[in-house]
């Protein structure tokens, strides 16, 4: 501290609290206009902490079991003359269990500054002949068959031992074998002599052997549809035991020319007893070439049962939709509209939920059923056909009833599902007119005059919603409900903009003075579920216009900036997507919806994001990924198993253009002495995959005899110091351990 008298004002040419070097600093301190001193800052350099004693001797001492001795080390301590009493720890610690023979026991003192210091010295832990030396029990040899594509394979044993000692076993339990190829394992006791062994051989695999080989069969029909004929072949396998011989037909069997079990109800000989006759049951039909029975994903009316063909899953999709399928063939299949035809049949499922399989459910009156109407075709009905409850009848497509008017017996359906799920929501009525009009006209350059496409819009809207809404039960429609999309006037593209307000209304009226253009309107109108579709004659009628329901069977066309996105992380990483947008010949514009969402995290690798639009294209990706590596084998030498970075592995695909690569064992893993082969697998999106092998040899090195030879890297001047002769025989027979360093010390 530094004061004067007077409360006088000074200066110094170091401030207190200033960062002082180490040695010595004079500091002069000057009042203002009078005396001045000086004095000297001493800053002492750092020094680690000190060791008392500086060095501990080798201990040895007797073991008190067959496994060893608890062992208690003298007193250390450790002083620093500047930070204090330092941190002391040693490992093991004093009062640790030993195991017989020789252990290394470093201590490190760390001062308030985190300088450290390092002492090492020895614990022998010497057998006491009087204790029995522990055993170990070994399995007996093994063999096994090798696995067909392979090279190496992991063999699992059990080895135990007479008391609770460590042990080690090369190659050890759960390594891999080399196939075609006997390996000696070896077993012993940490610290014991006694070495145990049993062999592990893995025969190259073989398949099994009929024994004798099945001959052809010549047997006299002894019934009528063929002969009932019975055989015993047996196989014999040198490797795996005696095999599982399955046969088909198995032997015995009664002959069913008709097709397989369940394909029928009956089968018979005909009159003349050199043909037959079969009667399929439902679900199948008689193929035509060969008159078997087969599988049929026709629908058609049938009595009902409790069979498969008659069991349908009812699977709710997205806007109010459910789709009908059925898990009786193969793969599960779903009911299937077709535009063209009107018709109905069933077709494997469609992942992204194409919208000839998703259907509209309306409840029919007096909750007797419900009728089904295909997305694309909200007006049509499914029904039976020819409206006849027959059986064998076909399925079609027929218009549904209009609003008030009576429901068919032919379109009600019974469904496994509650009347208040399908009655609420909205769906989108399509339909089209062309009609004459003198409400719009041109421009001097021939386009639709803005101003009068606004007038007939708001118009027109007001001319659909008051017809559409007339009637028991009708819904009250707005300008709001009503939407015109894709529209033409005297052939030229007109855009009504019916994103834009227009508040003057007008009259659907006729203007004699303004010739008559043909307007071809495509328009749509939200329309409650519950209720069946309005009466189009009735908006023809004040149209003077025939009003038709669209049918939309055409795709929107989808576009994209980029099809791809590369980035690189150490991590999962939140992903912007690139503008997707699309168009459409009716709507306009569609909604585009991807997944995984644009701004979510996706992992390292390759991710497809699919589109929301609804559409039955796929692509099939059959090429498998391309992988390499730099090289192709790793050979090491070391003491012990060591844990071994493979080289890089990587995979290319012609779609997703990376494929991820996982190797087992995994880079970094712990690796046996013998040879390991590390599998490495590239995996695409789409699930082809392509490996490639990496041959891992560990080589042991020997001891020098006398001599015992540690790893330590943590402070190898100190390791080298305490080495005298032999070190340069050390190095050669350990010349690929780079890094490893010797500490040679004789036993």
């Amino acid at each position: 501290m530094v004061a004067v008298t007077n409360d006088a004002a000074f200066n110094c040419s170091s401030e207190s609290g200033s960062l002082f070097p180490v040695g010595n600093t004079t500091v002069t301190c000057q009042i203002a206009g009078g005396a001045s001193a000086t004095f000297i800052v001493a800053v002492a350099p750092p020094t680690p902490p000190v060791f008392s004693p500086a060095t501990i001797p080798d201990i040895v001492v007797n073991s008190t079991s067959a496994q060893g001795a608890a062992v208690t080390f003298p007193a250390i301590d450790a002083t620093d003359a500047m930070s204090g009493p330092p941190m002391l720890i040693c490992n093991p610690p004093s009062g640790s269990f030993f195991s017989v023979g020789n252990t290394q026991v470093t201590c490190i003192a760390t001062d308030r500054l985190g300088l450290s210091t390092r002492m090492m010295f020895s614990v022998r832990v010497v057998r006491d002949a009087s204790f029995v030396d522990p055993s170990l029990t070994m399995p007996a040899d093994i063999r096994l068959e090798g696995l067909a594509g392979a090279t190496t394979m992991p063999v699992t044993f059990n080895v135990t031992a007479s008391a609770d000692v460590p042990f080690t076993c090369t190659p050890p339990s759960g390594g891999q074998f080399s196939i075609a190829k006997t390996t000696t394992v070896m077993c012993s006791i940490d610290s014991y002599p006694a070495v145990y062994e049993f062999l592990v051989t893995i025969a190259e695999p073989t398949p099994p052997v009929f024994d004798p080989a099945p001959t052809d069969m010549v047997v006299a029909a002894n019934m009528p549809l063929g002969a009932v004929v019975s055989y015993s072949p047996t196989a014999t396998d040198a490797e795996s035991g005696p095999p599982v011989v399955e046969c088909s037909p198995p032997s015995g069997s009664v002959p069913s020319p008709c097709g397989d079990v369940g394909a029928f109800t009956s089968c018979t000989n005909t009159a003349d007893g050199f043909d037959f006759g079969c009667v399929c049951a439902d679900g199948f039909a008689q193929d035509s070439t060969t008159a078997t029975c087969i599988r049929s994903l026709s629908l058609q009316q049938a009595a009902c049962a409790n069979v498969a063909p008659q069991s349908f899953q009812f699977i709710a999709t997205t806007s109010n939709t459910y789709s009908v399928c059925t898990a009786a063939v193969d793969s599960l299949t779903c009911l299937t509209t077709a535009i063209d035809a009107g018709s109905a049949v069933f077709a494997e499922r469609d992942p992204y939920g194409a919208p000839d399989q998703r259907f509209y459910i309306r409840p029919a009156p007096n909750n007797t059923g419900y009728t089904l109407s295909p997305v694309q075709q909200p007006t049509k009905c499914l029904a039976v056909e020819g409206a006849s409850p027959l059986v064998g009848a076909a399925l079609t497509l027929s218009d549904c009833p209009r609003l008030n008017a009576a429901v068919v017996d032919a379109q009600v359906f019974v469904l496994p599902t509650d009347p208040g799920i399908v009655t609420s929501g909205n769906l989108v009525l399509p339909y089209t007119v062309t009609m004459q009009t003198s409400n719009i006209w041109l421009n001097s350059n021939g386009d639709p005059n803005l101003a009068s496409l606004l007038s007939f819009k708001t118009a027109f809207k007001d001319l659909v919603a008051s017809v559409w809404s007339e009637g028991e039960g009708a819904p009250l429609l707005s300008a709001d409900t009503i939407s015109i999309v894709s529209s033409t006037v005297d052939s030229v593209p007109a855009s009504f903009n019916d994103r834009s307000a227009y508040r003057r209304r007008s009259l659907m009226q006729q203007d004699s003075l303004l010739p008559l253009l043909p307007a071809a309107i495509g328009f749509v109108v939200t329309w409650p579920i519950s209720k069946y579709p309005p009466d189009e004659n009735a908006l023809s009628a004040v149209c003077s216009a025939t009003v038709r329901p669209k049918v939309d069977g055409t795709k929107p066309v989808v576009t994209a900036s980029v099809d791809s996105v590369r980035l690189e992380s150490l991590t999962a990483v939140a992903v912007t997507l690139p503008p997707v947008t699309a168009t459409d010949d009716f709507y306009l514009t569609a909604p585009v919806t991807c997944t995984p969402p644009s701004g979510s995290v996706f992992p390292i690798g390759a991710t497809t994001v699919s589109n929301g639009l609804l559409s039955d294209h796929k692509t099939v990706d059959g090429t498998k990924p391309v992988v390499t590596a730099s090289v192709d084998s790793v050979r090491l030498e070391s003491l012990t198993a060591v844990a071994v970075t493979l080289p890089p592995v990587t995979a290319t695909d012609d779609f997703y253009l990376t494929a991820p690569v996982t190797c087992t064992p995994p880079s970094g893993s712990v690796f046996p002495i013998g040879a390991t082969t590390a599998v490495c697998k590239a995996l695409d999106g789409s699930g082809n995959f392509q490996i490639i092998r990496i041959s891992v040899t560990i080589v042991g090195c020997s001891d020098i005899p006398g001599y015992t030879l540690f790893e330590d890297i943590d402070i190898p001047d100190y390791a080298i110091a305490r080495v005298d002769t032999n070190v340069s025989d050390a190095i050669s027979q350990c010349s690929a351990s780079s890094t490893w360093l010797v500490l040679l010390r004789k036993e």
